[in-house]
């Protein structure tokens, strides 16, 4: 017996399957500005960081695919990066290439060996879901970080361009 193949409207109406953008739509979508909102467990049913400081990220997905993004860090400031991306068609993660980081958080990141707050856009992210208004993201990474991160999801709020890249 011939199973019925299902058209693409047919799965994304069953809801059984969780069906990723093309990746020429999320690298589309990405492109702007984003402000971090919160944490989430993976099991859906707890916050673990909700974003009340200016941890944010942009990038700018033309030819020259670049980011630029500011983590608070303790009390001497943030940590702001800016750099290249690389992205994963197959995998939808976007990795940070050629970074350079600076601000008042780059001392105290260098004394405590810290990379900057876990909540921030560290390593690579995997692209859960983009569109207009919200992005959600994974770590993708391993090793030693994967294990504070793993478990969680990053929500993203898309924001004016210039709001925090401006502050620059």
């Amino acid at each position: 017996k011939r199973e019925k193949q299902r058209t693409m409207d047919e799965e994304i109406s069953s809801m059984e399957t969780f069906i990723l953008a093309r990746p020429e739509q999320m690298k589309a979508d990405l492109e702007g500005e984003w402000r971090l909102q919160l944490l989430a467990d993976k099991r859906g049913d707890g916050v673990k960081y909700f974003n009340n400081t200016e941890a944010w990220q942009s990038f700018d997905m033309s030819s020259s695919m670049k980011f630029e993004n500011s983590i608070p860090q303790g009390f001497l400031g943030a940590v702001k990066k800016k750099g290249g991306i690389e992205f994963d068609d197959e995998r939808r993660i976007y990795t940070q290439t050629n970074a350079k980081t600076g601000g008042g958080g780059f001392l105290q990141a260098l004394m405590t060996g810290s990379s900057g707050a876990e909540a921030g856009p560290n390593g690579p992210q995997q692209i859960i879901s983009v569109d207009g208004v919200l992005l959600v993201t994974k770590y993708a990474g391993k090793g030693r970080t994967e294990d504070l991160v793993k478990n969680y999801f990053a929500v993203w709020r898309r924001v004016e361009p210039g709001t925090y890249s401006s502050k620059r």
